[in-house]
């Protein structure tokens, strides 16, 4: 692990937006239109997570944390127009504790792109129980966080350009919290960038409208066993 000194560099690195990524997610946003994944989606994403990284019966737990943060941390209600939701999502105060996003399924879709990232990059680890659970909270506070950092460069107002990016949190409250968010970056290389997140809406966007019975052949038979391997082979 890098030394302290460093981490807050490298974490604040890990954040830092671009123009490009944040054009991207506009994009993905507006193909999603904010609206929920479908808990087919849902519950295929829970299985494939905790499959990958403890077994099967993890899976209704898992579905069931995925389901309370696409409840729980919109910035705004739905009804809000687009633009007015993006300037209160990238204009809002900064905190440690919430988690808050313009678009919960985009970055619950970014968030499970990450996890796969890691187990791809570990794939002969398996965690000790808890461990799904974990990473998608991390996962999916970190894929808020950075969607923030890149949309502010396009939605901040100009009064409030002088702060910056995103803090550092190192208050010992949230200690145990900034910890599994150093280490997740870490083995991500602090590399967050989503090179196609319209694809990963474009993928979720096939679990809906099905009847049930067509919904399970799907799930049985679909290439692309998550968002992120639809990426990959499409590079």
């Amino acid at each position: 692990m890098p030394q302290i000194y460093d981490l807050k560099r490298f974490t604040q690195n890990a954040y830092a937006g671009s123009h490009y990524q944040a054009h991207l997610l506009l994009q993905a946003i507006d193909i999603n239109r904010r609206e929920r994944l479908s808990d087919c989606c849902l519950e295929h994403l829970a299985h494939h997570v905790a499959e990958s990284w403890e077994s099967a019966d993890k899976a209704p737990e898992i579905s069931k944390l995925m389901k309370q943060l696409l409840d729980t941390t919109a910035a705004v209600n739905q009804d809000t127009l687009l633009e007015h939701a993006l300037d209160r999502f990238c204009n809002q105060q900064d905190t440690s504790n919430a988690i808050s996003t313009v678009c919960p399924s985009l970055t619950l879709l970014i968030a499970i792109s990450y996890i796969d990232r890691l187990n791809k990059n570990y794939a002969n680890f398996k965690g000790t129980n808890g461990c799904a659970y974990r990473l998608v909270v991390v996962a999916y506070m970190i894929a808020a966080k950075y969607m923030r950092a890149n949309l502010r460069i396009i939605h901040f107002n100009e009064n409030q350009k002088e702060k910056g990016s995103l803090p550092y949190h190192s208050n010992g409250a949230d200690s145990r919290f900034s910890r599994l968010e150093i280490e997740f970056l870490h083995f991500l290389n602090y590399n967050l960038f989503v090179e196609e997140p319209e694809q990963l809406v474009w993928w979720a966007k096939t679990w809906e409208d099905q009847p049930v019975k067509q919904q399970q052949q799907h799930q049985q038979e679909v290439i692309f066993s998550t968002p992120y391997e639809l990426q990959s082979s499409n590079r």
